[in-house]
């Protein structure tokens, strides 16, 4: 599964397959179109999608453009399908961020870049609120409020972190990892990653860990992260260091559960 961002769809690939060729398109009623909510913004259609997340069962997709996030039931099998669910927005034709509101709510969501699950939470990178909301529970209804917030001190605020070092807010997160004992967090506008313990995580906890600058790490405007866990209790964590056109590769943080 590849977000196309600049072609406005996800494109879907066959696993068993040896072929390079994108089985199904989703955004887009086929694969020769690429305009941005064709023919209106609906259940079937996206703006600028940068993030994909499959949890076995369900299909998430961060519609940033449209400040949403798309859920399917199962995975699509058909060119187009329309999503079932729809969060961040009231309904699939609303594309506001914030719904047209100056502040951030449990229910609303401003440039949502990454989707990522760890400990049965779901974890949604709200970029353009400076946070990460968190789900406890798979949402069933359209707009459905999230339960937990990082980055911020509840699900009403949105100020961005200002310094390196500070622990409890976030400052445009884009990009989401887990390794089963910890979540990570890459915070673009800080050039740096965050860690969260997820075995004793608790809505507004401050992450354990930063990874940057305040660490001895030179990052410039880092879009990704992935982690790969290694023996001894410790991960390995991989920062895509996109201004410096590079991964940035972190040795030895622990997955002990406790700080």
């Amino acid at each position: 599964m590849i977000a196309d961002t600049g072609n406005n769809r996800v494109l879907l690939f066959n696993a068993a397959s040896k072929s390079t060729a994108a089985a199904l398109v989703l955004g887009q009623s086929g694969f020769a179109t690429s305009t941005a909510n064709q023919g209106g913004p609906g259940a079937s259609t996206m703006h600028g999608p940068t993030g994909v997340y499959f949890d076995g069962s369900r299909l998430w997709v961060a519609d940033t453009g449209n400040h949403r996030v798309l859920v399917w039931d199962k995975l699509p099998a058909s060119n187009g399908q329309a999503a079932n669910v729809v969060l961040g927005q009231a309904s699939f034709q609303d594309v506001l961020p914030n719904r047209g509101g100056a502040a951030a709510s449990a229910s609303t969501l401003a440039f949502p870049a990454a989707i990522e699950s760890a400990g049965g939470v779901v974890y949604i990178a709200d970029s353009g609120n400076n946070r990460v909301v968190s789900y406890a529970t798979v949402p069933s209804s359209n707009g459905a409020g999230a339960q937990g917030v990082l980055g911020q001190p509840d699900l009403t605020s949105r100020l961005a972190a200002t310094s390196p070092v500070d622990l409890t807010r976030l400052a445009g997160p884009v990009g989401l990892a887990a390794d089963a004992e910890n979540l990570y967090i890459v915070d673009r506008d800080l050039s740096r990653a965050v860690a969260y313990r997820v075995g004793t995580l608790k809505s507004t906890a401050p992450a354990f860990l930063a990874v940057g600058a305040s660490g001895g790490l030179s990052l410039q405007g880092p879009g990704g992260v992935a982690v790969e866990r290694t023996s001894y209790f410790t991960s390995r964590i991989y920062i895509g260091d996109t201004g410096d056109n590079q991964v940035a590769i972190v040795e030895g943080v622990s997955r002990l559960s406790t700080p």
